[in-house]
């Protein structure tokens, strides 16, 4: 079967699914290209086309596609968590000893005693 005329792909795709497969492509194409802007790395996208003859009629043709996308993604720094006797994570160092008056616990074990604004004199600075 063969023919003189050729009918360009871009048709044919832009008929596929009733003009989804070019939808999701372009949507899909628009994202990968923001994030290869944002990491500054590559990404990949592939339109795979399957191709199979009609069981019932050799005059059909199933075409189904298929769209993956590799995008970049950023590096993500890792969190340091120390290990505690039971084996649990803390942000905290364990064996860190903790200055009297800086934890949360401390603020509300002790009252800190704050003196009322009208009771603060001001400084008299004599000019020479």
């Amino acid at each position: 079967m063969s023919s003189t005329h050729q009918r360009p792909a871009l048709d044919m795709i832009a008929e596929l699914r009733r003009g989804k497969t070019a939808h999701d492509l372009t949507q899909k194409i628009h994202d990968l290209v923001a994030a290869c802007v944002d990491t500054g790395k590559k990404g990949d996208i592939v339109l795979k086309l399957t191709f199979e003859p009609d069981a019932d009629d050799d005059t059909r043709m199933k075409v189904t596609d298929q769209i993956a996308v590799k995008a970049p993604t950023r590096n993500q720094k890792p969190s340091l968590f120390f290990l505690t006797d039971d084996l649990s994570l803390t942000r905290t160092d364990p064996s860190q000893h903790t200055i009297p008056g800086t934890s949360d616990d401390a603020a509300q074990d002790e009252e800190i005693d704050e003196p009322d604004a009208g009771s603060v004199s001001p400084i008299n600075r004599k000019a020479r």
